[in-house]
């Protein structure tokens, strides 16, 4: 598959590349980066804006102090008084600071002939938190894809520990991801399912390691970083993915799963809602778009127990059919091929 790329808007850029085999149009992310070469660049070609989810933290005294820990700034340790300072948030604060965040996704709305939103949720991020607005420009919603040879329902050679055996993946882990409560899921399911363990995909950073160090950690297990070449292995043995993230555009690995005939919990407040479309694996967490302290375990939404039990608990009844369903799922939607056409069709459209 060529060099390795492990972050999700990257590495789609590459599938998307193979499959069509050239891009007649400059396509990019939302990076600072690629920004700043298309405008030293003079490349006359259409620009398509691929945009994922938008910034929106809430960004309390302790909030801004774990947004700068879990990027590693080398000043966050000056600034630990944060963390006792009273709870408060400030709107121009929160506006200011996201907006800067989301000045690569602005630049894009603003300049691109046309853009790519990943799914409804999220175009609705960025008209609540960039102003995106309908007039502005030219725009189509299309999911991201995946290698149905590369990633199939094909059992391997790995054996996962656990019955039922749990999936979560990230290429990394902030709070957001929701990975204590995929935990605290697991070890609540433990008296219907003894033997249940939880496989934790990608990098887990120190900060996250110690909000898990009070729970239970008998029934999950650290795998670290996968290469891409090697996900398939571990998803076609699993026998559930959680994606617990709230408001996520299109997450990369629920596509990979779904190919991989596995079947994928998440909120309905998601875009992995819309890559399932299967009400039955889904749970209505009532969360509603705002700024939202995602540094923070305190300020994020809690999961409802009781309820994603019922899903679990249900999908293990019925899991060789929901296996089936997911592997259609994706052959029916998610094949790479397809997305590659649908892109070029959305190119041709720009150009005419």
């Amino acid at each position: 598959m060529g060099k390795l790329i492990y972050s999700g808007p990257k590495l789609f850029l590459e599938r998307l590349e193979e499959s069509a085999g050239s891009i007649p149009f400059n396509l990019i992310n939302p990076d600072v980066i690629s920004i700043e070469n298309i405008k030293k660049s003079n490349n006359k070609e259409i620009l398509i804006g691929r945009l994922d989810g938008a910034y929106h933290y809430d960004f309390t005294p302790r909030n801004f102090y774990n947004f700068l820990n879990q990027r590693s700034k080398p000043y966050h340790d000056k600034l630990k008084f944060l963390l006792k300072a009273p709870v408060f948030s400030s709107s121009f604060v929160n506006q200011s600071v996201n907006n800067y965040l989301n000045r690569a996704s602005k630049w894009l709305i603003n300049n691109s002939d046309g853009i790519v939103f990943q799914s409804q949720i999220s175009k609705k991020m960025h008209q609540l938190f960039v102003g995106f607005e309908e007039h502005q420009c030219k725009n189509i919603i299309i999911s991201n894809g995946v290698d149905l040879d590369q990633f199939s329902p094909i059992k391997s050679a790995i054996k996962l520990k656990g019955y039922p055996s749990i999936i979560i993946s990230a290429s990394k882990y902030r709070f957001g991801k929701r990975l204590h409560e995929a935990v605290n899921l697991v070890n609540f399911l433990s008296k219907v399912y003894p033997s249940i363990h939880l496989h934790v995909l990608g990098d887990v950073s120190e900060l996250i390691q110690e909000s898990l160090i009070n729970i239970n950690n008998e029934k999950f297990s650290f795998h670290g970083k996968i290469k891409p070449s090697e996900l398939p292995l571990y998803y076609s043995n699993a026998d559930i993915m959680l994606s617990l993230m709230l408001f996520d555009a299109c997450p990369n690995v629920v596509v990979e799963a779904l190919a991989s005939g596995l079947p994928v919990i998440t909120p309905e407040e998601s875009g992995a809602a819309e890559l399932v479309l299967n009400n039955s694996w889904t749970v209505k967490e009532d969360a509603e778009p705002k700024y939202y302290e995602s540094q923070t375990i305190e300020g994020i939404p809690k999961i409802n127990l009781d309820k994603y039990s019922e899903v679990v608990i249900h999908i293990m009844n019925n899991h060789q059919a929901y296996k089936d369903y997911a592997r259609q799922r994706a052959i029916d939607e998610l094949d790479i091929n397809k997305v590659a056409k649908k892109y070029l069709n959305f190119y041709y459209s720009l150009k005419n």
